[in-house]
Parts: C-alpha cells; sequence; structure tokens
C-alpha cells in the first residue's frame, strides 16, 4: 500500500475547511451491530453512483476518501462497519461508536473528504481477506434527509 505522508503518520481527517478524527468502536462481542446500528443500515438505501468512497487498505490502518458528486448538501456522521467475506456472506469485524466521525461533518456538491479509519485503535489487525467498509451518511435534497449507505471492497493481502 502506498501510504500518503501524513495522513497515515498524523492519523488525522482533512475536509475542505475543515478537520476531525475518525476511529472506530467494537462491535458487540458476537461481532453483531447495536440494535440501533441495526436499524440504521436496515432504512437507508444505497448510495446514488455519484457519492463514491474508496479505501486504501493495510492491515494496520487505512485511508479514506469520501466523494460527493451527487449535488446535493451530505452530512457524514452516521453509523459505520467493517465486515469481512465469509463463505456466507459477511460478518462484522467492528461497528461504529455513538459519536462517528466526532463532530460530523458536511460536504457540499462536489467536495471531498479524506480521512483515517482508526481499527488499530479498537485493537484491530486485518488479516489477508476480503473486507467491506460500509457508512451511512445523509443527503439532502427536494425530497428532504436522505440515509443512504456508501461503501467499498478491498482485499489485505
Amino acid at each position: 500500500m502506498e501510504r500518503k505522508k501524513g495522513l497515515l503518520a498524523a492519523g488525522c481527517l482533512l475536509a475542505v475547511g475543515a478537520a476531525a478524527a475518525v476511529w472506530f468502536g467494537l462491535a458487540d462481542e458476537d461481532h453483531t451491530l447495536s440494535e440501533a446500528d441495526a436499524a440504521v443500515f436496515a432504512s437507508a438505501s444505497p448510495a446514488p453512483a455519484a457519492l463514491t468512497l474508496s479505501l486504501d487498505a493495510a492491515p494496520d490502518a487505512a485511508e479514506f476518501c469520501l466523494q460527493n458528486g451527487t449535488g446535493m448538501q451530505l452530512d457524514t456522521g452516521g453509523v459505520n462497519r467493517l465486515e469481512k467475506r465469509t463463505g456466507d456472506g459477511w460478518e462484522a469485524v467492528c461497528g461504529s461508536t455513538e459519536d462517528y466521525p466526532p463532530g460530523s461533518q458536511t460536504l457540499s456538491a462536489g467536495e471531498t473528504l479524506y480521512g483515517m479509519t482508526g481499527w488499530p485503535e479498537a485493537g484491530i489487525t486485518l488479516s489477508a481477506e476480503e473486507y467491506r467498509y460500509q457508512m451511512v451518511v445523509c443527503l439532502y435534497g427536494e425530497e428532504g434527509r436522505m440515509p443512504v449507505i456508501v461503501e467499498d471492497t478491498f482485499t489485505i493481502g
């Protein structure tokens, strides 16, 4: 993985004119999401194609890029989860904390958010497998507030 100096080392997040840290919390001991987080994912729709999430991941860290090409305002601060592929689908590795990310970020149309995930802080090192990272964000358009799921899959190893 090519690491971008400053971002990984500092563990910081840069948004157009804003900064915050992103940290993961652990899922329940049985690796399921809390009932509240599961309900948020169940009620959210898939993200439009113009809203993209990409990760540059290693076993002990990952940098993400969230691009808002929707033409609508977007707010982060929803729930998130990291899952690994199993023979039967996906299994939770870790889920979000109540305050993810600390102080949600607002992106206008065309803006991009770069940040760091924090699975090392959660005591997690990823093994050589396929993973999926998902977050729920809210788009604000003519129809009001729309929670959507944006995701990226990646392979370690």
